[in-house]
């Protein structure tokens, strides 16, 4: 950490990063709060669980913040190059999510195969290398370029749709992104690939900021845009990490991203195992559920019980990030680390589920 730390600080770069992302942030919610503007006031999904309305820029924001990053250190990088296209190839994934946002008109169907479709039409026709999966059989059918490129797709199609389903308490999302890019982060300093923190700290910087504002009183929230932008743009980070280095194990990204990927695995099998449409909004989801035994057994304030549910899925948050540097070279270790993962979600889910 120390080393990611001061790669930071030398770079005077991410220092203005941050303080442009604070105006920017800071404009909003002042204009928010004094002229109720960027607020839906039609906004009232089932899984709601927030008092008033809130602006859900959150993602508009850190998007537009790195666009503008990229764009200037487009050059300085040949990495902040890659990034910059892929801020650019993905408009139309962005325009569909604030439409969301702003005024709810996009089913979760069109949504998922928007996301499906950006991911695999990208790494179609970016030029990087592609991750080997430690998976012999699968290996094997992957071998074909092809295949290869539309299970990756489909992996970071999940992850995006997983952070959708993890933001619904105040600064879950949020933690659950940073956690990751720091862990993607140890492991490439561990490794000295730097050109992988040119990418993920930019992004973190922009995230922290986002935290003051969303944890732990909500004041902006991320909205779709943020969730399909942040799963998507560390998807891709992943992907490019690992088809690069592909002397690391692949199930350590398994480990990393375990949270959004598990829950929207679990969710949609439940979904279906209950007659349901796995693309069915519902109050089911871990958080959810914590949020409603919060208020039901310790008859909590609404508010109060949002952030201390964030609070109580800490090990999920952080777990990974703690593990990764000691279990990363060990293919047994890291299995048996998502399997703790696994059966820790699943007495979670049993208790708060009661």
């Amino acid at each position: 950490m120390k080393i990611i730390i001061e790669f930071f600080l030398k770079d005077f770069s991410y220092l203005y990063l941050l303080f442009q992302a604070l105006i920017s942030f800071t404009i909003i919610y002042l204009w928010s709060s004094r002229f109720n503007l960027f607020v839906s006031k039609k906004y009232n999904p089932i899984q709601k669980i927030h008092i008033g309305s809130v602006p859900r820029l959150g993602g508009a924001i850190v998007y537009c913040v790195l666009l503008f990053y990229f764009y200037f250190n487009r050059t300085k990088y040949e990495i902040n190059y890659e990034f910059f296209k892929f801020m650019l190839f993905i408009i139309p994934l962005i325009i569909i999510s604030l439409s969301e946002d702003l005024f709810q008109n996009i089913a979760p169907k069109i949504r998922f195969f928007v996301i499906t479709f950006t991911s695999l039409f990208f790494l179609y026709f970016s030029n990087i290398s592609l991750p080997v999966v430690d998976i012999p059989i699968l290996n094997l059918i992957l071998q074909n370029n092809l295949l290869n490129i539309i299970f990756l797709s489909i992996c970071i199609s999940i992850l995006a749709n997983g952070m959708n389903m993890i933001d619904g308490t105040n600064g879950l999302l949020v933690l659950v992104c940073i956690s990751q890019l720091i862990s993607i982060s140890l492991l490439a300093s561990n490794i000295e690939a730097w050109e992988i923190l040119e990418v993920s700290l930019p992004m973190i910087s922009t995230m922290v900021i986002l935290l003051l504002f969303n944890f732990p009183f909500g004041k902006i929230f991320s909205g779709d845009l943020g969730a399909y932008f942040f799963g998507f743009f560390i998807g891709y980070l992943t992907v490019y990490f690992f088809g690069k280095y592909n002397n690391l194990l692949s199930w350590n990204a398994a480990l990393i991203l375990f949270y959004p990927v598990f829950e929207v695995l679990f969710t949609y099998i439940r979904r279906i195992k209950n007659n349901l449409s796995p693309f069915q909004a519902d109050f089911s989801h871990l958080h959810s559920l914590i949020f409603a035994k919060l208020i039901k057994k310790l008859r909590l304030k609404p508010n109060d019980a949002n952030y201390l549910s964030t609070l109580i899925l800490i090990p999920f948050i952080f777990l990974p990030t703690l593990l990764i540097l000691n279990v990363f070279e060990i293919l047994s270790l890291i299995i048996i680390s998502i399997i703790v993962m696994t059966i820790l979600y699943l007495l979670y889910y049993k208790k708060f589920m009661k």
